[in-house]
């Protein structure tokens, strides 16, 4: 096959046919046998659920499917359940085609972070070249950065506040990697600037990142601080999912208390 490929052919399908995941368990069986039982057929019955739940999505090039990505999503959070291009499509631009319009697909479902585990562990790079990053290295996070058993990655589809750019700021909201009452013992480790749509408490870019619901979150305006406990019991909306602090909008500080 050549090196190059002409993309006008492909196109990616979220109601692939049984035909087509029939074709994709054959060359997955054929892979099967020649890597000795270390590619993705083991994963069938977890593939076949992801059909039949509308949580698949197939790469065809030239009218045959060469590639699909599965994966599982919650309200506002999605893991990457698995992702596999057929060989010989390999490294010619399939894989990331595929991922940009899952990740499209899964920002219409109102899905703000996705993330996986590299399986095999030397996907990490082509995750990484994608854009996608470590969890933090903390002690309650260690089994994500496991490099050996393959790390855990993840990416926000969001354009999102970037921490630890405080400047001069009205509101800011801090986060340590401890609970609540360890976190008076030491410096917040994130921080964000809060900044409001005007007219509105919804933030102009959500604060998305990795984080335990046991983790300490403080709010301030001016030095004041106007709330400051555990991310599980921080509002009155739900904040965190699974593994991350999602905030989108906060109230005005009457409605709040420390």
């Amino acid at each position: 096959m050549k090196n190059s490929l002409n993309l006008i052919l492909c196109q990616v399908s979220f109601k692939p046919s049984e035909i087509d995941l029939t074709k994709i368990k054959i060359w997955l069986e054929k892979e099967d046998l020649k890597e000795r039982f270390s590619g993705f057929l083991c994963n069938w019955n977890s593939i076949f659920h992801s059909y039949t739940n509308n949580e698949i999505a197939v790469i065809v090039y030239d009218s045959e499917p060469v590639g699909f990505m599965t994966w599982q999503a919650g309200d506002k959070d999605a893991k990457i359940q698995i992702a596999e291009i057929k060989p010989g499509f390999r490294k010619k631009g399939l894989g990331k085609i595929l991922a940009e319009n899952v990740f499209d697909y899964l920002r219409k479902l109102n899905v703000a972070v996705v993330y996986l585990h590299c399986q095999p562990p030397e996907s990490e790079s082509a995750w990484k070249k994608m854009g996608f990053l470590e969890f933090p290295a903390f002690a309650d996070m260690e089994h994500y950065n496991n490099k050996e058993e393959g790390r855990h990655l993840y990416i926000p589809l969001l354009d999102c506040a970037e921490n630890n750019q405080i400047e001069k700021s009205t509101e800011t909201l801090s986060l340590w990697p401890v609970e609540s009452y360890m976190a008076n013992k030491v410096p917040a480790q994130w921080n964000w600037n809060l900044e409001y749509i005007p007219g509105t408490r919804i933030l102009v870019k959500p604060i998305i990142f990795p984080a335990k619901y046991k983790w300490n979150l403080s709010w301030e305006i001016d030095g004041l601080i106007i709330k400051n406990r555990q991310i599980k019991s921080f509002g009155r909306s739900e904040i965190h999912f699974n593994c991350f602090l999602i905030l989108s909008e906060l109230p005005l500080a009457i409605e709040t208390s420390v």
